[in-house]
């Protein structure tokens, strides 16, 4: 899937851009709350500039270097927001996209920075407007601002090798350490250690009922 240009975003008569300086993916996933809405693992999501060295160097976060590089709309649609994501964070949105068209609905949602932590915006198309909303203090500089968004469901062990290369697992320690999830690794990413995901991807439940083994061969010799 290749990444195309958001057709408003060049338009003179648009008078909803604005700009950010970081964009970033957690590829944490969700988990259903009591009343089956999805939520974060923990209540606290914490994210300051060490965080953020975390996801760079997993491949998933960008760091604008003038006012141009990052550029949205207020009058986006969803999708219109993802396709400029793509263009900005193309392997990880390729995947997420991807998922989605499989899916059918959309496979991210919105995050917003209150007081050093992260929060999930109620929204399951967050378009332009959305975005707007949540990208940081009104009337603060476009350097204080971000657009930041989580995965639906926890990426893969081999999407993660794949973006992040083979050192991922030690990257992505880092990150859950650093956020305070520590303890969240092996319920994020069972296949590194072999043990069941919280929420697992729909590709990873067909494949472990194709490659269940029968009964007998199963037994202990």
């Amino acid at each position: 899937m290749k990444a195309q240009k958001a057709g408003r975003r060049t338009r003179d008569t648009d008078t909803g851009l604005f700009s950010v300086a970081k964009i970033f993916i957690f590829p944490l996933g969700l988990v259903l709350d009591d009343n089956d809405f999805p939520s974060l693992a923990l209540d606290q999501l914490k994210f300051d500039d060490n965080v953020f060295t975390c996801l760079v160097n997993l491949g998933l976060a960008q760091s604008a270097k003038t006012k141009s590089d990052f550029v949205f709309s207020q009058n986006w649609t969803h999708h219109e927001v993802q396709t400029q994501l793509l263009r900005y964070l193309n392997e990880p949105m390729e995947h997420l996209a991807q998922l989605g068209e499989e899916e059918g609905m959309s496979q991210w949602r919105l995050l917003h920075l209150s007081t050093g932590y992260l929060k999930l915006i109620d929204n399951d198309t967050p378009d332009g407007a959305a975005v707007h909303a949540a990208r940081g203090p009104t009337g603060k500089a476009w350097l204080t601002h971000q657009v930041g968004i989580v995965s639906m469901k926890p990426f893969a062990v081999n999407i993660m090798r794949e973006i992040s290369g083979l050192d991922w697992e030690r990257h992505a320690r880092q990150l859950l350490k650093k956020v305070g999830w520590e303890d969240e690794f092996d319920a994020i990413f069972p296949s590194a250690k072999g043990k069941k995901q919280v929420l697992p991807d729909s590709s990873d439940e067909e494949n472990l009922e194709q490659n269940q083994p029968d009964v007998e061969d199963a037994l202990p010799k």
